[in-house]
């Protein structure tokens, strides 16, 4: 459930609560202009990963060639958290070859983006 879900349902007992004791008001008490309930709630945190994400992905053979590799990971975060992201090698690496002294490159540096989608937009 998220946590807007959460919320309406949270309303939704509180509306039916609210209306419960106004309507249950005994006239002995009297007529009151207002009245004033106080009302504490807790929503447990919490921040994973949900569905299924892959867990990684592999680059083309051909590292002197652009390419571009993208997934989604879904998130469901009602608490702040960070984001990081670590790379085994420190960059593309071709670990089928040898470096064979032949000039070619083996390892290639790569440039990273990331957007996370919450409900205040795209950051």
């Amino acid at each position: 459930m998220t946590c807007a879900r959460a919320l309406n349902a949270i309303k939704a007992v509180l509306r039916l609560t609210f209306a419960s004791l106004i309507l249950s008001a005994s006239p002995a008490f009297g007529q009151a202009d207002a009245i004033t309930i106080d009302v504490n709630a807790d929503i447990a945190p919490r921040c994973g990963f949900i569905g299924a994400s892959p867990l990684s992905a592999t680059a083309p053979r051909d590292l002197e060639s652009a390419a571009q590799l993208s997934f989604r990971l879904k998130l469901d975060c009602n608490t702040p958290f960070s984001f990081g992201v670590t790379a085994a090698n420190g960059a593309l690496l071709n670990q089928d070859a040898l470096n064979d002294g032949s000039g070619f490159a083996f390892a290639k540096t790569y440039y990273l983006s990331v957007g996370i989608d919450t409900d205040r937009g795209v950051i």
